[in-house]
């Protein structure tokens, strides 16, 4: 019915998404190409008005894995020279490249207070609201009379910092 009721027999599906779309979707895509297959079994040679057409997929700057992700976050700073090699050293020393453990702690993973504070001093240029981590070569000198907007993953931060949920 959907489908028919678009018009969207016959054209081409591209499933997009970021950020959290990591996770859906290619679950979706899945779903759908599992979809498609049980609809070609069906019949010999299956029923095309019953499948969508999936053409492909996109996510950008995708939330995939908790533990990849944020073990990123540490080196990120480091190469984008927001902290010093002293200070990402020491972040090595403390969290033996663990670094997801302290920067978005989890209650099943334990956090060592070494680790945390290195942590949190790694990333401290990325995540106080100074610049955009998400594109930290911009231009953070409001003009007069201009107020820097806050972004959303500033605000996340100030939330995690304060072990805080935002919802």
């Amino acid at each position: 019915a959907f489908l028919r009721g678009y018009g969207l027999f016959g054209r081409k599906l591209f499933v997009a998404g970021e950020s959290y779309g990591g996770h859906f979707v290619p679950n979706t895509v899945e779903a759908i190409l599992q979809h498609n297959h049980a609809e070609e079994s069906k019949k010999d040679g299956g029923d095309s008005d019953l499948q969508i057409n999936i053409a492909g997929l996109m996510v950008g700057n995708p939330y995939t894995d908790w533990e990849h992700d944020f073990n990123a976050n540490v080196p990120y700073a480091r190469y984008h020279a927001l902290c010093s090699s002293q200070e990402f050293a020491e972040a090595e020393r403390a969290c033996g490249n663990h670094f997801a453990r302290c920067f978005w702690q989890r209650p099943d993973v334990a956090c060592p207070f070494a680790c945390a504070k290195a942590v949190s001093k790694a990333t401290e240029n990325a995540l106080s609201g100074c610049i955009d981590m998400y594109d930290i070569y911009a231009d953070v000198c409001p003009l007069s009379g201009q107020s820097r907007i806050a972004t959303q993953t500033f605000l996340l931060e100030q939330y995690r910092r304060r072990g805080m949920s935002p919802v």
